[in-house]
Protein backbone atom coordinates (compact mmCIF):
# COMPACT_ATOMS: atom_id res chain seq x y z
CA UNK A 1 0.00 0.00 0.00
CA UNK A 2 1.31 3.46 -0.94
CA UNK A 3 0.31 5.44 2.15
CA UNK A 4 1.07 8.75 0.42
CA UNK A 5 -1.08 8.19 -2.67
CA UNK A 6 -3.76 10.46 -1.22
CA UNK A 7 -6.04 10.75 -4.29
CA UNK A 8 -6.57 6.98 -4.37
CA UNK A 9 -7.98 7.04 -0.85
CA UNK A 10 -11.08 8.91 -1.96
CA UNK A 11 -11.75 7.53 -5.42
CA UNK A 12 -15.46 6.85 -5.76
CA UNK A 13 -16.37 8.72 -2.55
CA UNK A 14 -19.28 11.09 -3.11
CA UNK A 15 -19.11 13.59 -0.26
CA UNK A 16 -21.90 15.90 0.89
CA UNK A 17 -20.79 19.56 0.74
CA UNK A 18 -21.60 19.90 4.44
CA UNK A 19 -19.71 16.79 5.53
CA UNK A 20 -16.88 17.28 8.01
CA UNK A 21 -14.62 14.85 9.83
CA UNK A 22 -13.28 15.84 13.24
CA UNK A 23 -10.24 14.01 14.60
CA UNK A 24 -10.02 14.38 18.38
CA UNK A 25 -7.08 13.50 20.61
CA UNK A 26 -8.27 11.89 23.84
CA UNK A 27 -8.35 13.83 27.12
CA UNK A 28 -5.49 13.59 29.61
CA UNK A 29 -5.03 10.08 30.97
CA UNK A 30 -2.73 8.35 33.41
CA UNK A 31 -0.42 7.50 30.53
CA UNK A 32 0.22 11.24 30.07
CA UNK A 33 1.23 11.73 33.71
CA UNK A 34 3.20 8.54 34.38
CA UNK A 35 5.94 10.39 36.35
CA UNK A 36 3.26 11.61 38.77
CA UNK A 37 1.79 8.16 39.45
CA UNK A 38 4.61 7.05 41.75
CA UNK A 39 4.55 3.54 40.29
CA UNK A 40 7.88 1.72 39.78
CA UNK A 41 8.71 1.61 36.07
CA UNK A 42 8.81 -2.18 35.96
CA UNK A 43 5.30 -2.30 37.48
CA UNK A 44 3.66 -0.10 34.85
CA UNK A 45 1.02 -2.14 32.98
CA UNK A 46 1.03 -2.51 29.18
CA UNK A 47 -1.00 -0.05 27.15
CA UNK A 48 -3.89 -2.37 26.40
CA UNK A 49 -7.32 -3.28 27.68
CA UNK A 50 -8.58 -1.00 30.43
CA UNK A 51 -5.21 0.44 31.45
CA UNK A 52 -4.55 4.17 31.70
CA UNK A 53 -8.01 5.75 32.18
CA UNK A 54 -8.57 9.50 32.23
CA UNK A 55 -7.04 11.52 35.02
CA UNK A 56 -9.13 13.93 37.09
CA UNK A 57 -8.13 16.74 34.74
CA UNK A 58 -8.83 14.48 31.77
CA UNK A 59 -12.37 13.85 32.97
CA UNK A 60 -12.90 17.60 33.08
CA UNK A 61 -11.38 18.02 29.61
CA UNK A 62 -13.61 15.29 28.16
CA UNK A 63 -16.67 16.91 29.69
CA UNK A 64 -15.63 20.26 28.23
CA UNK A 65 -15.23 19.00 24.68
CA UNK A 66 -18.52 17.14 25.01
CA UNK A 67 -20.22 20.41 25.92
CA UNK A 68 -18.38 22.23 23.14
CA UNK A 69 -19.73 19.79 20.55
CA UNK A 70 -23.21 19.59 22.08
CA UNK A 71 -24.65 21.93 19.46
CA UNK A 72 -22.87 20.30 16.51
CA UNK A 73 -24.83 17.95 14.26
CA UNK A 74 -22.95 14.67 14.58
CA UNK A 75 -23.24 11.78 12.15
CA UNK A 76 -21.36 9.12 14.11
CA UNK A 77 -18.61 8.76 16.73
CA UNK A 78 -15.73 6.30 16.34
CA UNK A 79 -13.08 5.60 18.94
CA UNK A 80 -9.85 3.75 19.50
CA UNK A 81 -10.34 0.79 21.82
CA UNK A 82 -8.08 2.29 24.51
CA UNK A 83 -9.97 3.31 27.65
CA UNK A 84 -8.85 6.93 27.49
CA UNK A 85 -10.37 7.31 24.02
CA UNK A 86 -13.57 5.47 24.91
CA UNK A 87 -14.10 7.75 27.91
CA UNK A 88 -13.50 10.85 25.78
CA UNK A 89 -15.82 9.62 23.01
CA UNK A 90 -18.49 8.75 25.56
CA UNK A 91 -18.39 12.28 26.98
CA UNK A 92 -19.11 13.56 23.47
CA UNK A 93 -21.79 10.96 22.76
CA UNK A 94 -23.75 11.67 25.95
CA UNK A 95 -24.88 15.07 24.65
CA UNK A 96 -26.31 13.44 21.52
CA UNK A 97 -27.72 10.21 23.00
CA UNK A 98 -25.50 8.35 20.55
CA UNK A 99 -23.56 5.12 20.82
CA UNK A 100 -19.90 4.93 19.86
CA UNK A 101 -18.23 2.50 17.47
CA UNK A 102 -14.87 1.01 18.45
CA UNK A 103 -12.03 0.28 16.05
CA UNK A 104 -8.79 -1.34 17.22
CA UNK A 105 -6.94 0.01 14.18
CA UNK A 106 -7.23 3.54 15.63
CA UNK A 107 -5.00 2.78 18.65
CA UNK A 108 -1.80 4.62 19.46
CA UNK A 109 1.56 3.83 17.86
CA UNK A 110 3.17 0.95 19.74
CA UNK A 111 6.76 1.84 20.56
CA UNK A 112 7.05 -1.53 22.31
CA UNK A 113 5.22 -4.87 22.17
CA UNK A 114 1.69 -4.06 23.47
CA UNK A 115 1.99 -6.92 25.95
CA UNK A 116 5.12 -5.45 27.57
CA UNK A 117 5.25 -3.07 30.54
CA UNK A 118 5.22 0.59 29.56
CA UNK A 119 8.16 0.92 31.92
CA UNK A 120 10.32 -0.90 29.34
CA UNK A 121 10.02 1.94 26.82
CA UNK A 122 13.26 3.89 26.53
CA UNK A 123 12.84 7.54 25.59
CA UNK A 124 16.09 7.51 23.62
CA UNK A 125 14.77 4.61 21.50
CA UNK A 126 11.54 6.50 20.79
CA UNK A 127 13.38 9.66 19.79
CA UNK A 128 15.77 7.68 17.59
CA UNK A 129 13.06 5.86 15.67
CA UNK A 130 10.99 9.03 15.23
CA UNK A 131 14.08 10.76 13.86
CA UNK A 132 14.45 8.00 11.29
CA UNK A 133 10.79 8.35 10.34
CA UNK A 134 11.24 12.09 9.79
CA UNK A 135 14.24 11.28 7.59
CA UNK A 136 11.99 9.10 5.42
CA UNK A 137 12.76 5.64 6.80
CA UNK A 138 9.18 4.58 7.55
CA UNK A 139 10.26 0.94 7.97
CA UNK A 140 12.32 1.78 11.06
CA UNK A 141 10.91 0.39 14.33
CA UNK A 142 11.81 0.69 17.98
CA UNK A 143 13.28 -2.44 19.62
CA UNK A 144 11.22 -4.93 21.66
CA UNK A 145 8.39 -5.33 19.18
CA UNK A 146 7.63 -1.71 18.35
CA UNK A 147 5.72 -0.81 15.17
CA UNK A 148 7.27 0.74 12.11
CA UNK A 149 5.54 3.80 10.69
CA UNK A 150 4.63 1.75 7.63
CA UNK A 151 2.82 -0.74 9.87
CA UNK A 152 0.96 2.13 11.51
CA UNK A 153 -0.03 3.50 8.10
CA UNK A 154 -1.23 0.08 7.00
CA UNK A 155 -3.75 -0.21 9.83
CA UNK A 156 -4.76 3.39 10.62
CA UNK A 157 -5.19 4.86 7.14
CA UNK A 158 -7.43 2.10 5.68
CA UNK A 159 -9.54 2.16 8.85
CA UNK A 160 -10.05 5.92 8.55
CA UNK A 161 -10.72 5.66 4.81
CA UNK A 162 -13.40 3.03 5.40
CA UNK A 163 -15.07 5.03 8.18
CA UNK A 164 -15.10 8.26 6.19
CA UNK A 165 -16.29 6.60 2.97
CA UNK A 166 -19.21 5.09 4.89
CA UNK A 167 -20.48 8.46 6.14
CA UNK A 168 -19.22 11.09 3.66
CA UNK A 169 -22.53 11.34 1.80
CA UNK A 170 -24.21 12.70 4.93
CA UNK A 171 -24.38 16.29 6.13
CA UNK A 172 -22.86 16.83 9.54
CA UNK A 173 -19.70 15.99 11.46
CA UNK A 174 -18.12 12.58 11.83
CA UNK A 175 -16.03 12.30 15.01
CA UNK A 176 -12.97 10.03 15.27
CA UNK A 177 -11.33 9.91 18.72
CA UNK A 178 -7.74 8.67 18.62
CA UNK A 179 -4.26 9.45 19.96
CA UNK A 180 -1.76 12.26 19.56
CA UNK A 181 1.04 10.16 18.14
CA UNK A 182 -0.96 8.28 15.56
CA UNK A 183 -2.77 11.47 14.51
CA UNK A 184 0.47 13.39 14.05
CA UNK A 185 2.06 10.46 12.23
CA UNK A 186 -0.81 9.64 9.87
CA UNK A 187 -2.86 12.76 9.17
CA UNK A 188 -0.10 14.11 6.93
CA UNK A 189 -0.65 11.01 4.80
CA UNK A 190 -4.40 11.67 4.70
CA UNK A 191 -4.55 15.46 4.27
CA UNK A 192 -2.74 16.67 1.11
CA UNK A 193 -2.14 20.13 2.61
CA UNK A 194 -0.36 18.89 5.74
CA UNK A 195 3.31 17.86 5.68
CA UNK A 196 4.96 15.51 8.19
CA UNK A 197 7.23 18.36 9.30
CA UNK A 198 4.23 20.59 10.05
CA UNK A 199 2.45 17.81 11.94
CA UNK A 200 5.48 17.08 14.13
CA UNK A 201 6.03 20.79 14.78
CA UNK A 202 2.39 21.25 15.84
CA UNK A 203 1.59 18.22 17.98
CA UNK A 204 -1.86 17.81 19.52
CA UNK A 205 -2.47 18.51 23.18
CA UNK A 206 -5.21 16.55 24.92
CA UNK A 207 -8.65 17.07 23.30
CA UNK A 208 -7.20 19.20 20.49
CA UNK A 209 -8.63 18.52 17.05
CA UNK A 210 -8.11 18.54 13.31
CA UNK A 211 -11.00 19.09 10.91
CA UNK A 212 -11.25 17.85 7.33
CA UNK A 213 -13.67 18.50 4.49
CA UNK A 214 -13.74 17.40 0.86
CA UNK A 215 -12.49 19.95 -1.67
CA UNK A 216 -12.43 18.89 -5.32
CA UNK A 217 -12.38 15.22 -4.41
CA UNK A 218 -9.66 15.43 -1.76
CA UNK A 219 -10.03 15.46 2.01
CA UNK A 220 -8.38 18.74 3.00
CA UNK A 221 -7.49 19.91 6.49
CA UNK A 222 -9.31 23.17 7.23
CA UNK A 223 -8.47 23.43 10.93
CA UNK A 224 -5.46 22.14 12.89
CA UNK A 225 -5.45 22.51 16.69
CA UNK A 226 -8.16 25.14 16.50
CA UNK A 227 -6.35 27.23 13.89
CA UNK A 228 -8.09 27.61 10.49
CA UNK A 229 -5.92 26.64 7.52
CA UNK A 230 -6.02 27.57 3.87
CA UNK A 231 -8.40 25.32 1.92
CA UNK A 232 -6.07 25.43 -1.07
CA UNK A 233 -3.60 22.73 -1.97
CA UNK A 234 -0.79 24.57 -0.17
CA UNK A 235 1.07 22.15 2.08
CA UNK A 236 1.65 23.46 5.57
Amino acid sequence: MDAFNVPQLWQGVEAHPDFRVLFVRHAESDINIIPELEIPAQALPPDSGVTYPLSKLGTQQASAIGEKLAGTELIAIYSSTRTRCIQTATAIALHHEMTIALDDDLVEIAFIDPEFSMGMIQEDDVRAVMGRWQAGDIDAAAPNGGESLRQVFQRFIPAVQKIIAKHAAQAGTLVIVAHGGVMAGCLAAIFPNITPAFAVAHLFDNTETATGQFVEGLLVCIDWRGVPLEESGTRM
